[in-house]
Order: structure tokens, then C-alpha cells, then sequence
């Protein structure tokens, strides 16, 4: 979800709110590596058209 949704001013633009309170161990594990792996893909991509 949004960040910004849990903010009263436009604050959270930046942000995303997770809930794992229903996640076990494993599928905590896989979502931290889906995300890890979309932000480098894209400070990768981001790079790329800096140059």
C-alpha cells in the first residue's frame, strides 16, 4: 500500500506500508528478495540512463 495513505500531510510519498502479520518465516524471506532485487534493478536502470 501507499505510504501516503497513513499520513495526514503529503508526507509518506516515498514510503510503501507492509503487513506481514499473517506471513511465516519463509514468505517474509521471499518478499524482502522480490523487493531487494526491483530496488537494485533499479538504481541499476536509474544509472544506466544517467550516463
Amino acid at each position: 500500500m501507499e505510504g501516503d495513505a497513513f499520513f495526514d500531510t503529503n508526507e509518506g510519498t516515498h514510503q510503501i506500508r507492509l503487513c506481514f502479520t499473517y506471513c511465516n518465516e519463509e514468505q517474509i524471506r521471499c518478499g524482502i528478495k522480490i523487493l531487494a532485487d526491483a530496488y537494485f534493478a533499479y538504481l541499476k536502470e536509474s544509472a544506466l540512463q544517467t550516463h
